[in-house]
């Protein structure tokens, strides 16, 4: 009897992806490849992230923030380092709404993992791992210059939480949670980006 009820359900699940793949296939929509940059400023962090866009049906796009990252380091005398790396992971759902011939605006919600792990020898040796896991919700307007080339401006104010780990050398190590509001870049991205 199970058996029977799990290859019915196995089939139903199947034919539907089928038919949804059919039918998906009758809408071609643009693509969109490009770089994101986020408080551009070359004596302190900076981050940017590459990302795609696949129009799913009209005007509603599906994004992936594929590479998002962030490199830290200070090096002082007497042998006070610390290095740093972030690396993440977003992708969301996207609508555009058409203000005029070149400008739109576009919104949607938004979900990301980040990892940030480094090494600091201040005050101590120690190493880091931090856990980011957000959800957000993206506002932005985009100019099309051409129907290759665009640039927009966005924001992502949202929700999220952050599991923080320290490994001491010589001391015990130290475990902190913390979840908040905010903006999780506490900035505003500007994205060049080429469609196709």
């Amino acid at each position: 009897m199970f058996t029977h009820t799990f290859k019915i359900t196995f089939c139903l699940i199947f034919f539907t992806f089928l038919i949804s793949g059919i039918h998906a296939q009758e809408f071609v929509g643009h693509k969109e490849v490009g770089l994101g940059f986020t408080s551009l400023n070359l004596t302190g962090s900076s981050s940017f992230s590459a990302f795609y866009k696949k129009e799913r049906k009209m005007n509603e796009f599906f994004r992936l923030n594929f590479f998002t990252g962030n490199l830290d380091a200070l090096f002082r005398k007497g042998n006070q380092n610390r290095v740093s790396t972030l690396l993440g992971i977003g992708f969301g759902k996207e609508k555009r709404r058409q203000l005029d011939e070149k400008l739109w605006y576009y919104f949607g919600p938004q979900c990301s993992t980040t990892i940030q792990t480094g090494f600091s020898s201040i005050p101590s040796d120690n190493e880091f791992l931090n856990v980011i896991l957000g959800l957000g919700y993206v506002f932005g307007l985009q100019h099309q210059f051409n129907n290759f080339w665009a640039m927009n401006i966005e924001i992502q104010p949202g929700i999220y939480g952050t599991l923080n780990s320290t490994f001491v050398k010589k001391g015990p190590d130290f475990y902190s949670f913390s979840t908040g509001i905010n903006n999780f870049n506490n900035s505003v991205r500007l994205n060049i980006l080429r469609r196709f």
